[in-house]
């Protein structure tokens, strides 16, 4: 039986990836560990996979959406898209319906098709799968979501400061009746939101109502159904709509 990169890694004592940067002359890696890994593999007679070879030459960028029917998300992954190809890569995109099931299959997935990082637009609520991601070594980026107890990139936008001017707009015009429609209200993004959307109140002196504050999924339907409720609850009525 050929030996594979794992044995190469098991006899090394080093991990895969490590094997795998040796192989492709990449990543920052000590002169005493490249010899040994190279040593292992003349002992062991280890030739590369042509099929993994031809893999990790195909320079892929995964992407993880809540829901790509989301005109916001389809935005952003269209900017994603047309900014990798400029550096020569292709994006993967993975759209979970906020499953948590989805999710972590999706990224078992890109951890095989060997791609090059992936981004996070969703809010995972499993921090295991990302956890696997960065335990290959490969780079994670969390886009409008933040997990502070791991050390992973972020690109993130001011979410008070969003529902504070949003709302502070609506009052101006002269609304006194502003109702919310967010996403799940456990993200902190989320919460940041509704804390923006309050503080604008307070500063006009209008009353916080919970019963303003609807809560759904990413999709468009849930949206409709969400105003359609704030329609027959409430009237007259300004709202807010996030995505």
């Amino acid at each position: 039986m050929k030996p594979t990169i794992y044995d190469v890694a098991n006899e090394a004592g080093v991990s895969i990836s490590t094997v795998s940067k040796v192989l492709n002359n990449t990543g920052s890696i000590a002169e005493k560990t490249r010899k040994r890994v190279r040593e292992t593999m003349r002992e062991l007679n280890y030739q590369p996979s042509v099929v993994a070879s031809v893999k990790k030459r195909i320079q892929t960028i995964g992407l993880l959406i809540p829901n790509i029917a989301n005109p916001f998300m389809a935005e952003i992954a269209r900017g994603i898209e047309n900014h990798v190809k400029k550096y020569g890569f292709s994006l993967m995109i993975c759209s979970t319906d906020n499953d948590l099931k989805n999710e972590i299959e999706y990224i078992s997935i890109l951890k095989q098709k060997y791609v090059d990082g992936v981004i996070i637009a969703t809010g995972l609520k499993e921090n295991k799968a990302i956890k696997e991601l960065l335990k290959a070594e490969i780079p994670v980026t969390l886009l409008s979501r933040d997990v502070s107890s791991l050390a992973v990139d972020a690109v993130l936008v001011d979410d008070f400061l969003g529902g504070y001017q949003a709302t502070e707009h609506l009052i101006s015009l002269g609304h006194e009746k502003v109702a919310i429609i967010t996403e799940d209200i456990n993200f902190p993004t989320i919460q940041a939101r509704v804390e923006g959307y309050k503080k604008a109140l307070e500063e006009a002196g209008l009353e916080y109502d919970e019963s303003l504050v609807f809560s759904n999924n990413t999709s468009v339907d849930e949206g409709n159904q969400s105003t359609r409720e704030l329609l027959t609850s409430v009237s007259p009525y300004s709202y807010l709509r996030f995505n």
